[in-house]
């Protein structure tokens, strides 16, 4: 779920998601419907993860992209 927007300088929006902690090691879909602030000059995705404890833990991003609605 989206927890925040924050504007940056230059017209940058950055949005933090907060994802479920997974029950297994299934894949987990993330998705959100976002209106972009006006004067925003481009949409980026930067897919990052928290709370790798060791070196054997990893994260898989899939399929990442963005539609404009509208």
């Amino acid at each position: 779920s989206l927890i925040r927007i924050e504007t940056k300088g230059l017209g940058d929006a950055v949005l933090y998601f907060n994802t479920e902690e997974p029950k297994s090691d299934a894949w987990q879909k993330v998705q959100t419907v976002i209106t972009v602030p006006i004067g925003t000059n481009s949409v980026r995705i930067l897919l990052t993860a928290k709370n790798q404890i060791s070196a054997k833990d990893s994260v898989w991003f899939d399929a990442a992209s963005v539609y404009k609605i509208g």
